[in-house]
């Protein structure tokens, strides 16, 4: 069973920063889909989901329920990197509308999710963007205090790097920007 793993806590401290509180990061690592627990258990109500996962083999049958569990746990920014990262944000949006249809109501206005995808980019630059970029909706600002990466079947290269930027996000940034 894979183990969701605090690695570091993080504060955009900028006076332009609507965050009011840090966020804690989190890392969860699994090899299938298949594998992502039933609860996430953060400790926040609402959070920044970042998705690295290579989904262009897998039937949309097989994104949906790791979507659907985000969303349900509190997804509120939903970022996906990866060589298809636009198909799994493809999919997080007919979910929704999915959910929509089937709810007979929209999705509300006063609480929108946001989605970012990094599909052509490197990872730091994705990860930077979850660290440093990620402004949740004025609605979720006191209520999203948690960056969860969600690793699927990815490389050790991949984990280790995100796993950096987790454990050291000051440092990882300065590296970032000073590139």
């Amino acid at each position: 069973m894979a183990a969701l793993e605090r690695l570091g806590r993080y504060w955009k401290r900028e006076r332009t920063s609507t965050w009011p509180a840090p966020r804690e990061l989190f890392l969860l690592r699994i090899d299938d889909p298949r594998e992502l627990p039933d609860e996430l258990d953060l400790p926040s109500e609402h959070f920044v989901g970042f998705v690295a996962w290579e989904t262009a083999d897998l039937p949309v049958g097989e994104v949906i329920p790791v979507v659907d569990r985000l969303l349900d746990a509190g997804c509120v920014y939903f970022h996906a990197w990866g060589a298809d990262s636009g198909r799994v944000h493809d999919i997080a949006d007919e979910s929704i509308v999915i959910r929509e249809i089937d709810a007979d109501e929209d999705y509300p206005d006063d609480a929108p999710l946001i989605m970012t995808t990094g599909e052509e980019g490197p990872l730091d630059e994705a990860l930077f963007w979850v660290l440093y970029c990620t402004e949740c909706d004025d609605a979720f600002q006191d209520s999203c205090r948690a960056v969860l990466a969600l690793l699927i079947g990815v490389d050790a290269e991949v984990e280790q790097r995100i796993r950096y930027a987790l454990e050291h996000p000051e440092r990882f940034i300065k590296e970032v920007c000073s590139d």
